[in-house]
């Protein structure tokens, strides 16, 4: 059988399989290993999946996710989030536009603690909801400006997805951790300057601001945040300057956020409980979707597939930036139905050798990958954000998505910044 048409049968066999509503970790790894065993036969499969299974669970990189998936869970355990959203309220409040940016703020602040969007936008969304609900913010502005900067989590280190990017690109785990640091910045102003003009210009809720915030309290609650941020900060820091490995890293970022809970009085057994088993559940999701990813990226691999479309892709009359246009116009499909890591693992064997032979960083565009996420998770019909937004309001999903839109310009201007000027993602790794 021709390797193409093989590989159609594949794809279009897995996404039959994926329609019945079979979860996608066990639909790539199911469709995955009956194409290995029609190719190889059925003891070879079996070989091949022992081995491939070995490799990615011997890979010190993932240990990585399950400790920052806990330091996150922690965090938020020892009532670090709710100082975040303290803070960036008594800094930024009185601002015009105030409690969006306060908004804003407190999902980059929880994202140096925890990689998942969708926990950014649930834990911060409670707290950011009734507040601007109440001081008059419309219902779109509310529901826009939390579903976008939830985003901010998956952008800023430890991003969870940027991880698993690194361990199917095969880049440095720290190098792409810290790439996302300035575009996350620069996306958390761009996302300010969004909510500013939508208030003053666009014909928006512009709301009295809260009452002020007296220094005193200011001060309180900014040092009720130091021992998160310090924790965070260490984490920063021991990555960047090569101390330890991402892995080693996460590891003493979870002990230390344990320790804060256990000071705090928060370390209850059925809170650590509940913090263990989703710290399980998602780990396992995650890892089920990269180990079943391999056995996908053997098989096109078997059958050269990856090193056929780079061939074709390369010799097309288009320009290499066009080139990574294109990429990145089809994630942006795909995450309309998919989420990121499937995606990855449905992607990467095939797009990581195009993105070599054009000579680009794939740092740099795993950056770009990560920010293309930023828009799938607010896109109907699969964005995440909007049903997680849905089920902690009663703000219904066409209000969601509208407020969401402009949001899109700031996603867009900031990956066109990176397409022109790449250092921005490049310049701290």
């Amino acid at each position: 059988m021709d390797p193409f048409q093989a590989a159609i049968i594949l794809i279009i066999v897995l996404f039959a399989v994926l329609a019945t509503g079979m979860p996608v970790g066990f639909a790539i790894g199911l469709v995955s290993f009956g194409g290995i065993v029609v190719l190889m036969g059925p003891s070879a499969a079996v070989e091949v999946v022992s081995n491939w299974t070995r490799g990615v669970l011997t890979n010190f990189l993932y240990l990585s996710l399950p400790f920052f998936i806990l330091m996150g869970e922690l965090a938020i355990l020892s009532g670090a989030v709710g100082s975040m959203f303290e803070v960036a309220r008594g800094w930024f409040g009185r601002l015009p536009a105030g409690l969006p940016i306060t908004t804003i703020a407190a999902c980059a602040l929880f994202g140096t603690v925890s990689g998942s969007g969708m926990a950014a936008t649930a834990v911060v969304g409670r707290m950011a909801y009734p507040e601007l609900m109440a001081m008059g913010y419309s219902r779109r502005i509310t529901a826009g400006v939390i579903v976008s900067a939830g985003g901010l989590a998956v952008l800023i280190p430890p991003s969870l997805i940027a991880i698993v990017y690194a361990g199917l690109a095969e880049t440095s785990v720290a190098a792409q951790l810290m790439a996302g640091v300035i575009p996350g910045l620069i996306l958390a102003a761009a996302f300010v300057v969004v909510v500013v003009m939508w208030c003053s210009r666009w014909g928006g809720n512009i709301a009295p601001s809260p009452p002020g915030v007296s220094w005193r309290k200011r001060v309180a609650a900014t040092a009720n945040l130091v021992p998160i941020a310090l924790i965070a900060l260490a984490v920063f820091l021991a990555i960047y300057l090569g101390i330890a490995t991402p892995s080693e890293s996460a590891g003493v970022g979870a002990a230390a956020a344990l320790f804060l809970c256990i000071a705090r009085g928060r370390a209850t057994w059925p809170e650590l409980r509940k913090a263990l088993v989703f710290t399980g559940q998602t780990s396992g999701f995650l890892m089920l979707i990269v180990l079943t990813g391999t056995l996908l990226s053997f098989f096109l691999t078997y059958l050269k597939i990856p090193a056929m479309v780079s061939s074709w892709v390369i010799d097309l009359p288009l320009s290499p930036v066009a080139i990574i246009i294109v990429m990145l116009a089809m994630y942006l499909i795909l995450g309309c139905f998919l989420d990121g890591v499937s995606m990855l693992v449905l992607t990467l064997p095939v797009l990581v050798p195009i993105v070599d032979q054009l000579g680009f960083s794939l740092v740099w565009f795993g950056v770009l990958y990560v920010m293309t996420l930023e828009v799938s998770v607010i896109t109907p019909p699969v964005g995440f954000h909007l049903y997680v937004m849905q089920g902690i309001s009663d703000i219904g999903i066409g209000d969601i998505v509208m407020g969401a839109l402009p949001f899109f310009v700031a996603d867009f201007v900031v990956i066109a910044l990176l397409l022109a000027f790449p250092q921005l993602a490049l310049w701290l790794t």
